[in-house]
């Protein structure tokens, strides 16, 4: 009996979902949404605002007070609001360098690494999200000195190449380190 009951709930759940069109969010109670893909398999939704200690309308200082353990309102977007597309574009470490500029820029222009330092590189392409080299020196005691960056949406790979290749820190890159990259990366890097 118990377990009839059970599956009848679910049925009365899901037929909410029917009769609407595929990817339709039905909201089951404030915060609980369900909604039927294409291959008509159901897909629930919880946001954090279901439990009522966390719900803003009842308890807003939860909100403010977890909000301020993230570093971006992207990130909290993407886990607290569920918004898979937030941060799409976002410049890196944006937040950060916003918040603790004071601390981590070096704005004396005659500042330069010791040629001494280890030079580090990261390469991650993409044509909808930017692509984006970086380069890093790391000095003698393992402090990181992020001194370069490219970053360009919407081309491939090789549209970049000519851009990098006039770019002075990225041959640097390829010849003292070796980029956390596909080799077909590297060889774009370093002019091959």
């Amino acid at each position: 009996m118990a377990g009839r009951a059970k599956k009848n709930g679910r049925t009365a759940r899901a037929r909410r979902v029917e009769g609407k069109e595929r990817q339709t969010r039905v909201e089951i109670i404030p915060g609980l949404s369900l909604r039927q893909t294409s291959g008509e398999i159901l897909v629930a939704r919880l946001h954090y605002s279901a439990i009522p200690e966390r719900n803003p309308e009842i308890n807003p200082r939860w909100k403010q007070e977890e909000r301020r353990a993230y570093t971006s309102q992207a990130s909290w977007d993407r886990e607290q609001e569920i918004i898979d597309e937030a941060g799409g574009g976002e410049l890196i470490f944006a937040d950060v360098l916003v918040t603790h500029w004071k601390k981590i820029v070096i704005e004396d222009p005659y500042w330069r690494p010791d040629p001494g330092w280890e030079v580090e590189g990261g390469f991650d392409h993409g044509k909808t999200n930017p692509t984006c080299l970086i380069r890093a020196y790391k000095d003698f005691e393992g402090t990181i000195y992020f001194a370069g960056e490219y970053y360009q949406p919407g081309k491939e790979i090789w549209q970049h190449a000519p851009e990098i290749k006039r770019m002075p820190f990225a041959r640097n890159i390829a010849r003292r380190s070796s980029l956390g990259c596909t080799s077909g990366a590297a060889r774009t890097c370093s002019g091959s």
